[in-house]
């Protein structure tokens, strides 16, 4: 995607030929966007910016247990020195930004404090929009990630919509 943007200005879609091409590509476009801007390859900084983000949400969500600063460096260590994270900083994967994408959900849904109209309702929304448009099993991710925010919710609002939630799960299920 990214040489064919480069050099020939224009964005075939073959999907006779090369049927990934149908599939979802946010990762493919980001990845290509930053290189057409740095005119060069910058994945690997693109990875790295992703893996701070990820880091950084990791970070704050573990702030929410009971934990001191030292076992949370500890944490985050322990996920910087496992072979995976190497391997997808080195690669373009999917993996890596869905990631990013989950820490981000799981700390607003660790904020979630208000009603359905919320601005952190509506970056979780995005978050799923974005899992969706990355990878097929993203719409599966996205999907898991609103789940426990729509629980959240009804558990906030109290004794009013425990008959709503019981309706919702059992029709879920």
């Amino acid at each position: 995607l990214s040489s064919q943007l480069q050099y020939e200005h224009r964005f075939g879609f073959d999907y006779l030929s090369q049927v990934w091409e149908v599939a979802p590509f946010l990762v493919d476009l980001l990845h290509a966007s930053v290189n057409l801007v740095a005119g060069a390859d910058s994945r690997g900084a693109t990875n790295l910016l992703l893996l701070s983000i990820l880091l950084r949400q990791m970070w704050v969500v573990l702030g929410a247990l009971p934990l001191d600063a030292g076992k949370r460096l500890l944490v985050l260590a322990l996920v910087l020195s496992t072979p995976m994270t190497s391997d997808l900083l080195l690669s373009q994967q999917t993996e890596l930004f869905l990631a990013m994408m989950a820490a981000t959900a799981v700390r607003l849904i660790l904020e979630l404090r208000g009603s359905w109209c919320c601005p952190h309702v509506a970056a979780l929304l995005g978050v799923a929009a974005l899992c969706c448009a990355t990878k097929l099993p993203g719409a599966v991710l996205g999907l898991a990630l609103l789940a426990p925010a729509a629980l959240r919710l009804w558990s906030i609002h109290g004794e009013a919509a425990r008959p709503a939630t019981r309706s919702i799960v059992l029709l879920a299920a």
